[in-house]
């Protein structure tokens, strides 16, 4: 039972990362060797390891790809229907348009801007299975139903 305590106040210990009174267990703190260890083999470094709240922040930080995933149909549909938040919407469909206009799909006529936007919105709204793929796969198929190359 003696060695339950002590492990426990070794935990208590480490989470508070301070040393507080009758913290200390009475059999001790030392680290045990293992017996076919050298005088230095076998101990635990003794500098603090950071906590594990900031190890995953700065992985956020440096791997934000990782962290979010891309939008969906769902979403985009939401961005358009909604004027508020239109031109998200309108963002994403003209990094698309710009690309690949004129290779994959070609759209002809006095306003391609809105004329892809509305393509984009109808497709959408006609194929709702399709709306669990990433948002720029729906938009380039769209813009392909909307408006194919003639070769």
């Amino acid at each position: 039972m003696r060695a339950h305590a002590a492990v426990a106040q070794l935990v208590e210990q480490r989470i508070r990362n301070a040393k507080v009174a009758s913290s200390t267990p009475a059999s001790g703190t030392k680290t045990q060797l293992h017996p076919s260890a050298g005088p230095t083999e076998g101990r635990t470094p003794s500098r603090r390891q950071p906590p594990l709240k900031k190890l995953l922040f700065a992985l956020l930080l440096v791997c934000p790809p990782a962290a979010f995933a891309e939008e969906d149909g769902n979403d985009l549909l939401a961005y358009m229907k909604h004027a508020g938040t239109r031109e998200v919407a309108l963002t994403y469909i003209d990094a698309a348009r710009k690309e690949w206009d004129a290779t994959l799909f070609c759209i002809k006529g006095d306003d391609p801007q809105k004329q892809a936007f509305d393509a984009v919105r109808q497709y959408l709204e006609t194929h709702p299975d399709e709306l669990f793929r990433p948002r720029r796969y729906l938009v380039i198929q769209a813009l392909r139903t909307g408006f194919p190359c003639k070769s």
